[in-house]
């Protein structure tokens, strides 16, 4: 099962060049206490050598941002080598992670990657719709995905999603199983 201090780990192993994404939004790195601008810092927290517990802290809070600004970069440029690998990493980790990551997938990564894709469009400072990302989601992803519109536009509305698909999964799109 994969638990929550694997999901940094997991990213980096499938794809390197997000650690300075991370880096960016991973908020400890904003804390003085911490001194460290990179990853080690994490391990260290992780450890249990900080004063912090890290149970109380998650730790991957910011990489859910790290991940969306990485997409919607590559996206805008053209490059979507690495989509493929890192859908599939969250497609695995909807299906092997604890309640904890499943979670954070669907309403952390998927949700965050829906609102910013669509406030940077509104706003004039991207280009993708966030249906864009679908070619690249596998079948718990896509229920997900899906079931996070429904979630925000009802299931009997019309949804700006090109495919009009709804999700089998009705209500909340917080994961519970």
């Amino acid at each position: 099962m994969i638990q929550r201090t694997q999901v940094i780990p997991l990213f980096l192993e499938v794809c390197p060049e997000i650690e300075r994404y991370v880096i960016k939004f991973w908020p400890l790195n904003r804390d003085p206490r911490y001194g460290v601008s990179n990853l080690d810092a994490y391990e260290r927290f992780d450890t249990g050598d900080e004063p912090y517990a890290p149970e109380k802290v998650m730790l991957y809070a910011g990489v859910d941002m790290a991940l969306t600004e990485y997409l919607l970069e590559k996206a805008e440029a053209g490059d979507t080598k690495d989509f493929e690998t890192l859908f599939n990493l969250a497609e695995r980790m909807l299906n092997e992670g604890d309640d904890e990551v499943r979670n954070w997938v669907a309403v952390g990564l998927f949700e965050g990657l829906q609102n910013v894709a669509s406030n940077r469009r509104a706003d004039g400072r991207g280009t993708i719709h966030y249906n864009f990302f679908e070619p690249w989601l596998g079948p718990t992803s896509s229920d997900d995905w899906f079931a996070l519109i429904d979630f925000w536009h009802g299931p009997h509305e019309e949804t700006p999603n090109p495919r009009k698909r709804k999700s089998k999964r009705r209500g909340s799109p917080h994961r519970q199983r």
